[in-house]
C-alpha cells in the first residue's frame, strides 16, 4: 500500500515533524512517502504534485495557518482520484466532531490528538487487517455513510516514538525541529498545551543518542517544540550541559522557555555556553498581572523580569520575548504599558503577536462572555474585544510592522534604542513611526536596504521630537547601516562630503598595520595588502559607539571589520572608547 503524509508550511524554511513521525512509525507496513509544500504556492501545481505520487491514501497534516489550502487541494483531489483515502490530522482538526465529515464530503477519515497510533492502525484497516473499530482517536463513516467517533485514546511511550529523521539532505537550509517531551503541566487559557494531561518525557539515554545524531549532522538551527521548556529543571540542565559539553561550534538549539523558572543553577550553567549555541523565547504576554490572572498565565512578573534580564545580560544567548495583544482585560495603554516594561529589558527581539483562538482553547469556548469577537475562518484572529477596538488593533498591527523592519531585524536596533530617549515612550516612537510609514505608502511597496535607512531618516528628520538631534541619528543610523552586512558603499543619505586630506586618512588608516592589530588581533592574519577586502574605515561626528552619542569637535575614526564576523571599533589611537559587535 501506498502512503503519502504532505505537509503544507508556512515558510519555504520551516519543515514539518508530524509527517516525518507517521512516516518513521508507519514504514514497516506501508510504501510510506513525505511531501512538503508552503502556502505560498498554488493549488493547481500541489495538486498536480499529489496526483502524480499515485498514493493509496493521502494523510494531511492540518494547522491554522494552511487549513483553507489544505482543504482546497483535498477537495480537488478527491473529484480528480475519488479512490484515494484522505486523512485529515493535526491541531486544526483534533477538536472536531462527527459534523466535520458531514461538512467536508471529501475527507473520508480524521485523527484527533497524538497520530502514531491512530494513523498506523487505519492503515492496517486499510489493507483489511483490523475493523475500523479497532481504530482509536479517529472520526470515520460507517457502512451507512453515517459519521462515528472511536473516543478512545492511546499514545506510545515517549521513548517508543521514533526519531523522526534519517539523514537531513535536503534540509540544508531548513529549521529542523524537535522535541523531547509532549504536555505542559500550565493552564494558559490561549494555549492548545493546557488541554493535554500531564507531560510525558523522553529518557536521558533517548535525548542522548537524538542529540548525538544533530551534533554531528550540524544543522544551523534545531528548534525544540517542547512547550515549556524548563518545566522539568533536572530534563532541561542535562540537555543544557550535554550540548555545552559536545558543542559542535555550528549549531544553535532554540527553546521555549519559562523565564521565572530559572534558578542560579541554570545560571551556572548557561554562562558556560557559546555565544550562538542556545537562542531563548520567553513569553511575557502582557505586564498587567490582571490579565495574567484572567487567561491562567501564572506569571511572577518581578522574577520573568529579572531573570529575563540576566539571560539578556550573559551576552552569550540570544533572547526573544513575547507580547500578545487583544487579550481578554487589556486595553490599548494598558498594552501600551506592557510593550514599554518588556522593551527595556533589551531583548534582543521583542515578538507582538495577536490573540488567535484556536479550536479547543478555554478562550474560544468562552469567546462570547468574554466580549471577545474573532474571525471564523483560521487563523481565527481577535477582531476587537471589550476593551480594545478594531481601529487599535490596526494601529498595533502597523507598529508591529515597523518593530520588525528595524528593531526585530537588528537593521537599526542601537539607534532605535538612542532615539527612544526623545519620545515619552519606545510605544509612542513606534506607534508614530508606524502612523508615518502607512501615512507615505511605505508599508505597501518594497523597499531596498538603502531606501530603508533613508525613510526611518526621513521620519526622525521630521518628528518635532527628533529633528534637532537628526545628525546625530543619521550618524548612528550609517554606522547600523554598516554593522548589518558587508557593505563598501555609501548609501545617498549618509554621503558627506569628502576633501583629499580625509580620503587620504580613510587610506592611511587601513594601511597601519600596527593600529589595526592592536583592535582586532584577527587582522593579523590577513595580507596587508588584502586588509581593504576585508574592512572600511569611517569617519563619524560624533561618538557613535557610546550609549549616548553626542556631537563631538573632533572626527571620529571607526574601523568596520567584517572578518570573522562584523564588528566596529575606534581605530584613531588618540579615541578613547567602545567598540561592539
Amino acid at each position: 500500500m501506498k502512503v503519502l503524509f504532505v505537509a503544507v508550511n508556512a515558510k519555504y524554511i520551516h519543515s514539518n515533524l508530524a509527517v516525518r513521525y507517521l512516516s518513521r512509525y508507519c514504514h514497516d507496513i506501508a510504501d510510506c512517502r513525505i511531501m512538503e509544500f508552503t502556502i505560498n504556492g498554488f493549488v493547481p501545481e500541489t495538486l498536480r504534485e499529489i496526483y502524480r505520487a499515485g498514493a493509496d491514501a493521502v494523510f494531511f497534516s492540518c494547522y491554522l495557518w494552511n487549513i483553507s489550502f489544505i482543504s482546497e487541494v483535498a477537495e480537488d483531489l478527491k473529484k480528480v482520484a475519488p479512490d484515494v483515502k484522505i486523512v485529515f490530522g493535526g491541531p486544526e482538526v483534533s477538536f472536531s466532531d462527527e459534523t466535520f465529515l458531514d461538512e467536508n464530503p471529501f475527507v473520508d477519515f480524521v485523527t484527533i490528538g497524538e497520530g502514531e497510533i491512530p494513523t498506523r492502525r487505519l492503515i492496517e484497516f486499510m489493507k483489511g487487517e483490523i475493523p475500523v473499530e479497532e481504530v482509536p482517536s479517529v472520526i470515520y463513516r460507517d457502512k451507512d455513510g453515517a459519521p462515528r467517533f472511536n473516543r478512545k485514546t492511546e499514545v506510545l511511550p515517549m521513548d517508543e516514538i521514533p526519531f523522526p529523521y534519517e539523514s537531513l539532505a535536503g534540509m540544508e537550509h531548513k529549521i529542523i525541529y524537535y522535541e523531547t517531551q509532549r504536555g505542559c503541566p500550565f493552564s494558559c487559557k490561549y494555549c492548545l498545551s493546557s488541554v493535554a494531561e500531564g507531560v510525558r518525557f523522553m529518557s536521558r539515554e533517548r535525548v542522548r543518542n537524538d542529540l548525538d545524531f544533530f551534533l554531528r549532522e550540524a544543522p544551523t538551527l534545531v528548534k525544540f517544540v517542547d512547550r515549556t521548556f524548563n518545566c522539568n529543571p533536572s530534563h532541561s540542565r542535562f540537555i543544557w550541559e550535554y550540548l555545552i559539553a559536545h558543542d559542535n561550534g555550528k549549531t544553535c538549539f532554540h527553546m521555549e522557555i519559562k523565564g521565572e523558572l530559572l534558578r542560579d543553577e541554570d545560571f551556572a550553567i548557561l554562562e558556560k555556553a557559546r555565544d550562538g549555541l542556545f537562542r531563548f523565547e520567553i513569553g511575557v504576554q502582557t505586564g498587567n498581572e490582571a490579565v495574567l490572572y484572567e487567561i491562567a498565565r501564572v506569571n511572577k512578573k518581578s522574577l520573568l523580569y529579572e531573570n529575563s534580564v540576566r539571560v539578556i545580560g550573559m551576552g552569550n544567548i540570544h533572547t526573544h520575548l513575547d507580547l500578545i495583544a487583544g487579550l481578554p482585560g487589556e486595553d490599548f495603554a494598558s498594552f501600551a504599558n506592557s510593550f514599554n516594561e518588556v522593551y527595556s529589558l533589551n531583548p534582543h527581539e521583542l515578538q507582538l503577536g495577536f490573540l488567535k483562538l484556536l479550536k479547543g482553547s478555554d478562550l474560544r469556548i468562552n469567546a462570547e462572555k468574554l466580549g471577545i469577537v474573532y474571525s471564523r475562518k483560521a487563523p481565527y484572529e481577535v477582531l476587537y474585544t471589550n476593551e480594545i477596538s478594531y481601529a487599535e488593533l490596526m494601529r498595533l498591527k502597523r507598529l508591529e510592522n515597523v518593530l520588525e523592519i528595524f528593531y526585530n531585524s537588528g537593521k537599526a536596533a542601537k539607534t532605535f534604542r538612542f532615539c527612544g530617549q526623545f519620545f515619552h515612550s519606545p510605544f509612542e516612537m513606534y506607534d508614530k513611526l508606524g502612523e508615518f510609514w502607512e501615512f507615505k505608502g511605505y508599508d505597501v511597496i518594497n523597499l531596498t536596504k538603502d531606501d530603508t535607512y533613508g525613510k526611518a531618516l526621513e521620519f526622525f528628520e521630521t518628528a518635532p521630537e527628533t529633528a534637532e538631534a537628526s545628525g546625530v541619528i543619521r550618524e548612528m543610523l550609517f554606522l547600523d547601516y554598516l554593522l548589518q552586512s558587508k557593505s563598501y558603499k555609501t548609501p545617498v543619505w549618509a554621503k558627506c562630503e569628502e576633501d583629499d586630506i580625509i580620503k587620504k586618512k580613510k587610506t592611511e588608516l587601513l594601511r597601519d598595520k600596527n593600529a589595526l592589530e592592536r583592535v582586532f588581533p584577527e587582522l593579523a592574519e590577513i595580507n596587508p595588502k588584502d586588509i581593504p577586502k576585508h574592512c572600511r574605515t569611517e569617519r563619524f561626528f560624533c561618538d557613535v559607539l557610546s550609549k549616548n552619542p553626542q556631537k563631538s569637535a573632533e572626527n571620529k575614526w571607526v574601523l568596520i571589520s567584517y572578518y570573522k564576523g562584523i564588528k566596529a571599533c575606534y581605530i584613531d589611537e588618540n579615541t578613547e572608547g567602545g567598540s561592539f559587535d
